[in-house]
């Protein structure tokens, strides 16, 4: 293929060849480079792409191409391969004239990691087009550096709403010294899971507002698609004013931020929350409504009990049936009486529910006596 020319086509079989047939094939595609056609520089970057790192050293040149697009190429091309020689001239290129060169190399240092381009992303984040504030945030969310949360709180007051809910999540991705997860934040991390234990509670030299300040900016936010994305995004905090805010979001004049947050504090199983969420439990929206319970029921307090039982009777079925599954997750034999009550009543749903749940609890009960054959010990 090669002696024929058809080097694009070569490319797409480089996996195979030697190391020397790369190299051969590179020189060939860098004479390409100097073609005074667009769409073939392109197709060369794209050729040297796949080469990996042997073609990379020959794409950074194309940083400095006179036409904008074969530069825009070149850039995303290095961020795909990670190609670490390049970090120089791609801080160079953030400076480039072209708005989308900008945002290519900034998005290309991300996906590189590098620690060195971050004094420069963070100037980015004043840039007049959204596209490249949107790529330097989320090379900033990549890079997770400490020093990078102050720009990114600031991020939040941006005027464009995407770059405000990509600040949200760079943020949550950062942890500046595990503070995030001593705030509540679990790293996805097994290793940073184990380790926690290690860590001390007590943050003697930190900015405790600089940990939790990002989710309490968001979720003050008067954007509904900024208050809703925290209540989304932000799913492991457990830090007391982030709390309380999530609280005042159950009031919240948008019935998907409603439910959304009451989705939220049962994935925290939260005791605390269980008063502000039996508060919500008639709630205008069925959606609301609906998820309520289920909180209540993944929180399983009994002092919910009472409350999901008058929801029983709800005219929307699916709110009913999240009602009876929290009933189910959270009785024992202790409310048995309560259950038993409820057989008798003329709302056919109701008693239906308590007789399946005590059928449960009975056989439950008769596992252990089976289990343990000796019912005083139960009792005892």
């Amino acid at each position: 293929m090669l002696s024929k020319g058809e080097l694009f086509l070569a490319s797409k079989c480089v996996n195979k060849a030697s190391d020397n047939t790369k190299e051969k094939l590179c020189a060939l595609l860098a004479d390409k480079l100097d073609s005074g056609y667009k769409l073939e520089k392109i197709n060369s970057i794209e050729s040297l792409e796949r080469i990996r790192n042997i073609g990379a050293g020959i794409i950074v040149k194309a940083l400095n191409d006179k036409n904008k697009y074969v530069r825009c190429k070149a850039a995303e091309t290095l961020g795909n391969v990670e190609f670490k020689e390049s970090v120089d001239l791609l801080i160079c290129a953030l400076n480039d004239e072209n708005e989308d060169v900008r945002a290519e190399a900034a998005i290309a240092l991300g996906k590189i990691r590098s620690e060195k381009a971050v004094e420069s992303l963070i100037c980015l984040l004043k840039d007049e087009y959204v596209y490249v504030r949107l790529g330097t945030i989320f090379a900033l969310g990549e890079i997770k550096v400490k020093k990078a949360v102050e720009p990114l709180v600031d991020a939040l007051n941006d005027e464009d709403e995407d770059v405000r809910v990509y600040a949200v999540e760079a943020l949550r991705k950062i942890k500046p010294d595990r503070m995030w997860e001593k705030m509540g934040f679990i790293s996805d991390d097994e290793e940073d899971i184990n380790t926690l234990d290690k860590v001390s509670i007590v943050i003697e030299n930190s900015n405790l507002e600089m940990a939790v300040g990002p989710t309490i900016c968001a979720l003050k936010n008067e954007d509904r698609y900024m208050r809703l994305g925290t209540a989304e995004n932000f799913r492991e905090v457990n830090q007391e004013e982030v709390i309380e805010m999530l609280f005042r979001l159950l009031k919240d004049e948008d019935e998907d931020i409603r439910w959304k947050t009451a989705q939220l504090l049962g994935t925290l199983k939260l005791e605390k929350a269980i008063d502000p969420l039996i508060s919500i439990l008639n709630d205008e929206s069925a959606n609301v409504r609906a998820y309520t319970a289920q909180a209540l029921g993944q929180i399983r307090s009994e002092k919910a009990v009472k409350p999901l039982i008058n929801v029983l009777k709800d005219e929307s079925e699916f709110v009913r049936e999240f009602v009876a599954e929290s009933l189910g997750n959270i009785c024992t034999v202790k409310n048995r009486a309560q259950l038993e009550d409820l057989l008798a009543s003329k709302n056919e749903f109701t008693s239906n529910t308590a007789f399946k749940i005590l059928y449960e609890i009975e056989k439950e009960e008769r596992s252990k006596i089976v289990l343990f054959k000796d019912e005083k010990f139960l009792k005892t």
